[in-house]
C-alpha cells in the first residue's frame, strides 16, 4: 500500500468531477436490473460497490473543490458541462436501489431522504449553472458542433426527480398525491427536454454527420434517456390509488401507458443501431482491452432499458416484454464486468507506476535508474484528428493558423482520473485548407510529453492552446513513427 500517499490521493481529487459519477449511475442501475431478474446476490454485491463508489466519489469531489466549488463542472466544453448531471443520475439511482432491495433500520431514511435532497438541489443548481446560462449568456453560448450526445444527461437528471419522488412515496416518507404530482410533472418535463435535445441532435447530425467511431460511446445515452422515460412513466403508473392525479381516469392511464410504449419503442431501436454499429467498430479494430470511462456511458443505457421493460412489462401486463429486460440484464452485467476489470487494471497500473516513481534513486534496482524512467514517462506520438476552430468569446473572427508546421499545447483529460494533462504537439495540415469555426479539418499532430496514452486514444477529446484556447480537435487514428 505504498502508493495510498497523500499526493496520490491529492491527485486523484483533483481529477474528480461530478461527471465522474457515471460510475455509480452504471452500477447503480445494473442493481436494479439484476434484482428484477431474479438475481438478488449479484443486485446486493452491485450495489455494495454502487455505495462504495458514491462515497469515495464524494469525498474526493469535496476535497478537490473544498476551495473553489466551481471545479466541480468542467466548463471546458458544453459537452463536459451537461455531463455533470451524472451526479443527479446517480444520487435518483443509488436512492432507488435502497429502496427497492428491501432494506430496513434507522438509517435507510435519512439516507434516502439525503439523496433525494442532493438529486433535487444539484438537478437545480445544475440547470442554471449549464442550461439556463448557456441560453441567457451569448459569450456561453454554444454552436451547433457543440451538441453531443451528454447534453441528453439533462432529461436523464429531470426523469431520475420522477423517480426519486416515487422512490420517497415507497418508503414512506411522501404521500401518494404529492409523490404522483411531482412524478408526473418531472416526467413530463424530462420527455420535453428529451424531445428538444434531439431535434439538436439531429440538426448537428445532418450538417457535420456522427464524428469518428470512438466518439459514439456517448450517444448511448440517447437511449438510456428513452428508457429511463420508460421506467418514470412505469412507476407513475405503480404509485397506487392513492394518487388521484393517476388515478382519476382510464384515459389518463392509458396515456401515460402508452406514451411510456412509444418511448420504449424509440429506445429499442435506438438499441438496435447503436449495437449494430459498435459491434461493426469492434470487429473491424483489433481487440485491445483498455479501460475508457465513457463505457460507463454505455452500461448505465443498457441496465437501464432492461430495468424499465422489466417495470413497464409488469404494470401493462405484457410478459414478452419483462423477458427482453430479463435478457438485457445479462448483457449489461457482461459489459459491466468487462469495464470494472479494465478499470482495475488500469488503477492497478497506475499504482504500480506511482509506486516505482517515488522510489529513492539509491533503492532501485537494474532498469529503474532515472535515465530510464525518464525515458518510460516521456514519450512521442503521432496522431491524425478532427480540428474545429474555436469562435472568440467576442465574437470576433477566429485567427488563421499557420499550417505548415506550427507549435501549440494541447490540453487533454486523463482516462482514468480525468485531470487536465498539458502537452506539446507540433501540428500540420494540408497547405490550400481553410478553417472557420462552422467546419473541420484533418491535421497530423506529433506529441511529446509524459505518458501520451494515458490521456489520448481513438475517439479522445482535446484543446488546443495558444495564449488561450484557440480550436477544438478529436484524436481519429494513431499514426506509428
Amino acid at each position: 500500500m505504498r502508493w495510498l500517499t497523500g499526493d496520490s490521493l491529492r491527485s486523484a481529487a483533483r481529477g474528480v468531477r461530478a461527471a465522474s459519477f457515471t460510475v455509480v449511475m452504471a452500477t447503480g442501475i445494473t442493481s436494479a436490473a439484476t434484482l428484477l431478474a431474479g438475481l438478488a446476490g449479484l443486485a446486493d454485491a452491485l450495489l455494495a460497490i454502487a455505495v462504495a463508489s458514491f462515497v469515495l466519489l464524494t469525498v474526493l469531489l469535496i476535497a478537490g473543490c473544498w476551495r473553489n466549488p466551481a471545479l466541480a463542472v468542467d466548463r471546458s466544453s458544453p459537452a463536459g458541462a451537461f455531463a455533470a448531471f451524472a451526479f443527479t443520475a446517480a444520487c435518483a439511482v443509488l436512492g432507488r436501489d435502497l429502496v427497492a432491495a428491501g432494506l430496513t433500520g434507522a438509517a435507510l431514511v435519512p439516507a434516502v431522504l439525503v439523496l433525494a435532497v442532493l438529486t433535487g438541489a444539484s438537478w437545480l443548481a445544475l440547470t442554471v449553472i449549464v442550461p439556463v446560462r448557456m441560453a441567457v449568456s451569448p459569450g456561453a453560448r454554444p454552436a451547433i458542433a457543440d451538441v453531443a450526445g451528454s447534453w441528453y444527461l439533462w432529461a436523464v437528471a429531470t426523469q431520475s426527480l420522477a423517480i426519486t419522488a416515487v422512490s420517497l412515496h415507497a418508503a414512506s416518507i411522501l404521500a401518494a398525491q404529492p409523490a404522483a404530482a411531482v412524478a408526473l410533472g418531472a416526467w413530463l418535463a424530462g420527455i420535453v427536454i428529451y424531445l428538444a435535445t434531439t431535434s439538436l441532435e439531429v440538426v448537428r447530425l445532418r450538417r457535420l454527420g456522427p464524428g469518428p467511431a470512438g466518439s459514439r460511446a456517448s450517444y448511448w445515452v440517447a437511449m438510456g434517456a428513452a428508457s429511463i422515460s420508460v421506467l418514470a412513466g412505469a412507476e407513475v403508473l405503480g404509485i397506487g390509488t392513492g394518487a388521484t392525479v393517476v388515478s382519476a381516469g382510464a384515459g389518463a392511464r392509458a396515456a401515460i401507458s402508452d406514451t411510456a410504449t412509444a418511448l420504449w419503442a424509440v429506445a429499442s431501436c435506438l438499441l438496435l443501431v447503436l449495437a449494430w454499429r459498435t459491434a461493426a467498430v469492434l470487429l473491424r479494430a483489433p481487440f485491445r482491452p483498455r479501460y475508457r470511462p465513457g463505457g460507463w456511458l454505455v452500461i448505465f443505457p443498457l441496465g437501464m432499458y432492461a430495468t424499465a421493460s422489466m417495470q413497464l412489462g409488469r404494470a401493462a401486463g405484457v410478459p414478452w416484454m419483462h423477458g427482453i429486460g430479463t435478457a438485457l440484464a445479462w448483457v449489461a452485467v457482461t459489459v459491466w464486468a468487462a469495464v470494472f476489470a479494465t478499470m482495475a487494471a488500469a488503477a492497478a497500473s497506475r499504482a504500480a507506476k506511482d509506486s516505482r516513481a517515488r522510489v529513492p534513486a539509491g533503492q532501485r534496482g537494474p532498469g529503474t535508474g532515472e535515465h530510464d524512467g525518464a525515458a518510460h514517462e516521456r514519450s512521442l506520438r503521432k496522431y491524425q484528428a478532427l480540428l474545429t476552430l474555436l469562435l472568440p468569446a467576442d465574437g470576433s473572427t477566429p485567427a488563421t493558423l499557420p499550417w505548415s508546421a506550427w507549435r501549440v499545447v494541447i490540453r487533454a483529460r486523463d482516462h482514468q482520473t480525468r485531470a487536465s494533462h498539458l502537452l506539446t504537439a507540433l501540428v500540420s495540415g494540408p497547405d490550400d485548407a481553410v478553417l472557420s469555426a462552422s467546419a473541420s479539418v484533418v491535421v497530423t499532430m506529433v506529441v511529446f510529453g509524459p505518458s501520451p496514452d494515458d490521456c489520448l486514444g481513438v475517439g479522445d477529446n482535446f484543446t488546443l492552446w495558444r495564449g488561450g484556447d484557440v480550436a477544438r480537435g478529436i484524436i481519429t487514428r494513431r499514426l506509428f513513427v
